[in-house]
């Protein structure tokens, strides 16, 4: 349906990149793996001209999550295999792909910083960009006098208290 997401309050969205290199092997690491896999959808989403909030690797990497800390809370639940399945196995994967050392038992959880930012909003600096996407998912920052398709979109890009945003990922759990 055209212009259905325009018709959303709002989008929260974990995508691109701005500034730090990608991670999606497809692009040759031009572009963020969730945009690159179909740069043609990220495009449309942020023409759509619906209010979008991205949350970029540039800030998603910025934080880490102690392991021992998530698996501990994790298992006071019914679903504890499956945490304990999920957070072992993106480790490992991360550990594979040249993303974390083995010995710093930190994870990066790039997805939930959209659910933290519509918990609580005001833990993170966002800024608007005109922005838009090539084929290749790779996002480019464009001018405003350049921006034929008139979206805006605000990027964040750090968080401001990185002990909340950690309390609310542990509240997950709850």
């Amino acid at each position: 349906m055209p212009g259905i997401l325009r018709r959303t309050a709002q989008i929260i969205i974990m995508g691109g990149t701005i500034y730090e290199p990608g991670n999606c092997p497809k692009t040759n690491f031009l572009s963020e793996y969730n945009f690159g896999m179909d740069g043609k959808a990220a495009k449309c989403v942020l023409r759509s001209g619906a209010k979008l909030t991205l949350f970029p690797l540039d800030v998603t990497t910025t934080f880490r999550f102690d392991i021992a800390t998530l698996l501990n809370r994790s298992s006071r639940t019914k679903q504890k295999d499956f945490y304990k399945d999920c957070i072992e196995g993106t480790f490992k994967a991360m550990v594979d792909h040249g993303e974390s050392d083995p010995e710093d038992r930190r994870l990066t959880i790039h997805d939930v910083h959209c659910y933290t930012y519509y918990m609580n909003p005001e833990l993170y600096t966002v800024e608007d960009m005109h922005l838009d996407v090539e084929d290749n998912g790779k996002v480019i920052d464009i001018k405003e006098e350049d921006n034929v398709h008139k979206n805006l979109t605000k990027v964040a890009f750090t968080g401001t208290d990185v002990q909340q945003i950690d309390a609310l990922v542990l509240k997950m759990f709850d």
